[in-house]
């Protein structure tokens, strides 16, 4: 009874917090439902054909067992930690699926094993002669519940343990002790409610890691990931010194023909088991998923080691506001085109809607496009009600008038010179116009451009050089399973512009104020930053 508390409570948790915190995520998510397959239906399968499988051959032991002993019996053997095979996979480098689906598996195997350890326990507490058909529906609603109760304590913790690291940022000492007493907090309370601890606490461990990433420097970082392998190692040295001790400390008895049944069973059905959910898995990745554009992508860059591959997304037109609003009106003036004229001819129409987008007026720099750009207003003005057939006639005869007012014809010579330097006196007080009106346009601009720094300068407090702050990446320019944010160090400030440099280098494109936020600590430098490439937020590692 001591050694179970022991277990339980002392020695399972470290272990299980370090498998759930150091589990690499974005492979883990990406893969989430293969690694459920072989988890909860590969373990259970495992688990009713061992079970099934040693029963049948209940006669011919030396011993009698029930039918509930022998499941409670398979349920020990059924998941299996591939410590061996899992350091062999790391020296040969195996594909990354393939990793994570037998790591992911090995680590909730043992939740499953563990909640269908109790239930059995429960049954056979009860007696194989009591058991009814509704104590095993409500052993399936107990797992179900036990589960999903584990995974929404956790849950809850990650956001507990993300608030207090956040708070406690002015006593960084602190911070690791707090990532590590809320993991442990969670199973205690888990337990205690009889619910499922190790999902608790490996799903605190899985999801707060990218929330104590923010919140904690590196020195804390590095804290909490010794100090968590250390109490691990010597958690697994304990429970393999006390298997050791088992060995010998007690009188067993053999059964040579229950252990070789065991042992072939356990054989037999592992392999049948993962040729038959890897089918199953195989089933459901398409050829156009995730899996083939990698592989897609790797021939790729073989073929063309010069080939650069950029995270990014087509962009939606509301992925930006002056965009989006733009498409959004001329798709307006597209619709109510086309039911005026009750035609589907579109494209005829273009010419009109980019009429009326350039005559408006624009007030960043305070005139229309058409007018900043050719110094004088638009005289092929349009009504949006405007016959196609009429606009059509009306592009015509004003370039008709304007061939006419520009070149008139004339016989006399003396004319013809008189109307040409008058037409070279149009032209130079044209050319003043025009560059009147743009550099007007450009005023306007450079004006509204100082108003909005100089609010994002109230807004958002100064940033001082040599600085670590956080930049959050926008979905377009991610990858899907890459992070949201992106921790850069201030390289220098000119005029509200600043310079970013990251780990993978120094970005292009210089950024104001608003567009990152400082972080709690400074734990980059400048010597960290390569200063030899300059890269686009898309290029990023994320």
């Amino acid at each position: 009874m001591i050694w179970q508390y022991l277990f339980f409570l002392y020695l399972l948790p470290p272990i299980a917090l370090d498998a759930g915190y150091f589990l690499p995520n974005s492979a883990f998510f990406s893969n989430f439902w293969t690694i459920i397959l072989y988890a909860v239906a590969g373990t259970i399968f495992n688990i009713l054909t061992i079970g099934g499988t040693i029963w049948m051959f209940e006669s011919w032991y030396d011993h009698h067992l029930g039918i509930l002993d022998i499941m409670l019996f398979s349920t020990l053997i059924s998941a299996v930690d591939p410590v061996a095979v899992l350091s062999v996979f790391e020296e040969i480098h195996v594909n990354q699926l393939l990793y994570i689906c037998v790591f992911g598996e090995s680590l909730l195997n043992d939740a499953v094993t563990i909640v269908l350890y109790h239930s059995f326990i429960g049954m056979v507490k009860i007696g194989t002669a009591n058991i009814m058909i509704t104590d095993f529906l409500m052993a399936f609603l107990s797992f179900l519940m036990v589960s999903m109760g584990g995974v929404l304590i956790g849950l809850v913790f990650v956001c507990i343990t993300a608030i207090m690291t956040k708070l406690s940022v002015i006593v960084p000492v602190v911070q690791p002790l707090l990532c590590l007493v809320l993991p442990f907090l969670s199973y205690l309370i888990a337990e205690s409610v009889h619910l499922s601890g190790i999902l608790a606490i490996v799903t605190c461990g899985l999801l707060m890691k990218p929330y104590i990433a923010g919140n904690l420097n590196e020195q804390s970082l590095t804290t909490v990931r010794y100090f968590l392998k250390t109490i691990t190692s010597s958690s697994e040295a304990i429970i393999f010194v006390f298997l050791g001790m088992s060995t010998f400390s007690k009188r067993h008895i053999w059964d040579i023909l229950f252990t070789t049944i065991t042992v072939i069973a356990c054989i037999l059905w592992r392999f049948v088991g993962v040729y038959l959910f890897t089918w199953i898995a195989n089933k459901k990745r398409s050829d156009n998923g995730k899996e083939f554009a990698k592989r897609l992508v790797k021939e790729l860059v073989n073929r063309w080691p010069s080939c650069r591959i950029v995270h990014g997304r087509p962009r939606h037109s509301q992925s930006q506001g002056s965009v989006g609003r733009a498409n959004q009106d001329v798709e307006k003036i597209l619709c109510t085109q086309l039911r005026e004229q009750q035609s589907t001819r579109w494209a005829r129409i273009l010419p009109i809607v980019q009429s009326m987008k350039n005559q408006r007026y624009h007030r960043g720099i305070g005139r229309s496009p058409y007018e900043a750009m050719f110094g004088r207003k638009m005289q092929l003005g349009f009504l949006d009600t405007i016959a196609l057939s009429n606009a059509e006639r009306s592009i015509d005869d004003n370039e008709q008038d304007t061939i006419q007012h520009f070149f008139p014809e004339t016989d006399d010579e003396e004319d013809a010179i008189a109307i040409a330097k008058e037409k070279e006196e149009d032209f130079v007080q044209r050319d003043k116009e025009i560059w009147h009106h743009r550099n007007g346009a450009a005023l306007q601009q450079q004006k509204q451009a100082e108003n909005r720094l100089e609010k994002s300068k109230n807004r958002f407090g100064a940033v001082e050089v040599g600085q670590t702050v956080r930049l959050p990446i926008d979905a377009v320019d991610r990858p899907k399973i890459g992070h949201s944010t992106l921790f850069g160090v201030v390289m220098e400030e000119n005029q509200g512009f600043y310079q970013i440099g990251t780990t993978n280098g120094i970005l292009q494109q210089k950024l104001t104020r608003n567009q990152f936020e400082p972080a709690n600590n400074n734990f980059l430098s400048f010597e960290e930053v390569p200063q030899v490439t300059s890269i686009a937020t898309s290029r990023m590692d994320v």
